[in-house]
């Protein structure tokens, strides 16, 4: 859980929001760096919210689409400076010009957010409107002028636990998961408590045995399972061959007291 306790008129703020950015394109670096795009857009969230203004809003989201995007698309420098041989001041307004135009599409998300919330006077209504709207500006960017889909949101969640919707939802589905993943994991634990609490337990009549021999030496003992077969009981299922019959039965005391004797 992230706590950001800025004052309201933090100055350094869209400095903040950018450097979120470029900890949003480190998410991108590996499969399991995908803990750090949830955080990062928690944090654009609570930034958005500390001083809730459309201006403000389309300003931090601004700044941090321009750490997002310098950073993921350094290589276009390199390609256009090394190996199209232009100048490097030239390549790299082009590669800054192209990053402020794809920080558009995030800034767009958190200003119209902003722009519904104070005028219908509910902060919340920006946390419900952020992942539709972030979804939104995704797919425009992916679109709009041919797009330039280069490293979505969805995609940083290809090693995380919300790449088994992918197949189904597709990135589009795993960006909108994203952003409100923090929101949902906390009411649905909330009312799973409360449906575990509502499940009515057996009466004293009704207990089962505990099953102390597949207990654990230290913790809370389980109950032993009401289906008594092997397999449910821990034990080795038995096999026929692990039944002697009644043949082998017979044979038992005369195979033991021929063992008994001397070997010659």
């Amino acid at each position: 859980m992230i706590v950001l306790r800025l004052p309201d008129r933090f100055p350094l703020r869209p400095l903040l929001a950018l450097l979120l950015g470029v900890l949003h394109a480190a998410a991108f670096r590996s499969d399991a760096s995908w803990p750090l795009e949830i955080a990062a857009l928690a944090a654009l969230v609570a930034l958005c919210l500390r001083r809730l203004g459309t201006w403000d809003a389309l300003g931090l989201g601004f700044a941090f689409g321009l750490g997002w995007f310098v950073t993921g698309i350094y290589w276009i420098f390199i390609s256009i400076h090394t190996y199209g041989q232009i100048n490097a001041v030239l390549a790299g307004a082009a590669t800054l010009l192209l990053s402020a135009y794809l920080a558009l599409y995030p800034a767009a998300a958190c200003g119209l957010g902003a722009f519904w919330a104070t005028r219908s006077a509910h902060r919340a209504g920006f946390l419900w409107l952020f992942a539709p709207l972030w979804t939104l500006a995704e797919m425009a960017r992916g679109t709009v002028l041919t797009g330039f889909p280069w490293m979505a949101t969805g995609y940083a969640h290809v090693g995380g636990p919300l790449a088994g919707y992918a197949p189904v939802l597709g990135v589009a589905g795993v960006t909108f998961m994203a952003p409100v993943r923090p929101l949902w994991h906390a009411p649905l634990t909330e009312r799973a408590s409360h449906v575990a609490h509502w499940v009515p337990q057996p009466s004293s009549s009704q207990s089962q045995p505990v099953d102390s021999s597949s207990q654990p030496r230290h913790g809370p003992p389980r109950l032993a399972r009401s289906c008594m077969c092997d397999c449910c009981r821990g034990t080795s299922p038995r096999t026929s061959s692990s039944i002697p019959s009644a043949s082998m039965r017979r044979l038992r005391p005369t195979l033991s007291s021929s063992s008994a004797g001397p070997l010659t």
